[in-house]
Formats: structure tokens, sequence, C-alpha cells
């Protein structure tokens, strides 16, 4: 579910407008971020790491309503709550898409993760729900430390809002777990502002995790 926003009355409307005249109105943020407590955990339940990380970055863009905006059909819109749009690597080593459902626990989050992953697995078929607007687009990238990326475009693609986010690989420093992690958004709907919002959010998720 979303509501439409009233763009006449909308406090952004200027700088909405003013990116929405470039070509590409896309930013990105890479930074490092101290997962350790999110790790420990998880090496001592033996769960996913990288989903634990993706729930993290769930519950801390549901916090913030402009990760939740999207421009459809000229209009911007708000969700209720996004998902997260995941990537499956096949044995193969090619890549089909699938969408986890945001849950409020990561019990849940994880079962319900790992029913989807295998049945994309078993079919080799991307699911058709991960095409929606409701998701953040995640991506993991368990063999770089990258500290700069760049995501594909469509051609006449560049209203496209749907955030992106993408993993890296953990390093150790001064026995912290750093986990390099890139943000893509849309200049049209947000600034570096609610990047840091993000971080503070996505902190606070990793602290209670």
């Amino acid at each position: 579910m979303y509501k439409e926003i009233d763009l006449q009355n909308w406090s952004r409307l200027d700088t909405y407008n003013h990116f929405a005249a470039f070509e590409l109105p896309f930013f990105n943020i890479c930074s490092n971020i101290d997962i350790t407590p999110v790790y420990q955990k998880c090496k001592i339940n033996k769960q996913s790491i990288s989903l634990a990380l993706q729930y993290c970055c769930l519950e801390a863009a549901n916090a913030i309503d402009e990760f939740k905006l999207r421009i459809l059909d000229g209009r911007v819109v708000q969700y209720d709550v996004i998902h997260a749009g995941a990537i499956v690597l096949l044995p193969d080593n090619n890549i089909r898409f699938c969408m986890y459902e945001h849950t409020t626990e990561f019990a849940e989050f994880e079962s319900k993760a790992s029913i989807t992953r295998q049945k994309v697995l078993d079919s080799r078929q991307t699911q058709p729900r991960s095409q929606e607007q409701d998701v953040i687009h995640f991506s993991v990238l368990p063999w770089i430390s990258f500290t700069s990326i760049s995501h594909p475009r469509g051609l006449n693609n560049k209203m496209e809002s749907i955030p992106k986010i993408t993993l890296g690989k953990f390093f150790k420093n001064d026995g912290r777990v750093m986990l390099p992690i890139s943000v893509e958004v849309n200049h049209c709907l947000m600034d570096g502002y609610h990047i840091g919002l993000f971080d503070k959010q996505l902190e606070q998720a990793i602290i209670g995790f």
C-alpha cells in the first residue's frame, strides 16, 4: 500500500524539479560500517550474516520516509513498508532475483527468506514480485572490500527511484569487523542528509540485533 504525495504542497518540490532535469539524477555514498555485534551473534547462533545485514538495512530504511518514496508515472508515492529485492546466486554462478519480505522479527525474516531463496534455486526463475517498486535492490559482493561502485542503468530511465544497497566483503580492523556498504539513491527524492539518517538507523539496528 502507498499514499500519493501532494506535489504542489510538498516542501521538496523545488529540489525535486531541479534534479529531475538531470540526465542522471543519482548519487552514491560508500562507507565502512562496524558490524561486530551482528557478526558475533550470527556466528554464535549459526545464522546467515548476509540475511542479518539485509534485515538491519531494511529496519533502518523503513524508519526513514524518504527511503519509502518512489516515482510512479510522474507521481511521487510513499509506501507503507518496503522489502528486500535480493539476488540469488545459482550453482553455475549466474544470478536470479527474488523478494525477501520485511518482518519485525529476524527469525521470521530469515525463515521466509530461506524458503524463498530455495524456491529460486529449485526453479532457477526470477520472482516477478522482486520487480515491484516497494523494494530496495540489494546486492552482496562477499569477494570484494570495495571503496567505490557503480550500477547499470536502463536507457531513458532517469526517473528510476528504487534505492540500491550493496554489501561488500567484511574485514577486521582493530578487533572490529567492518563492512563496506554502498547506498545509491535518486537525488530527486533525498539528499546526503538522509543517507546520514540511514547510517544512524543502521547503527542502531546493528547494535540492537
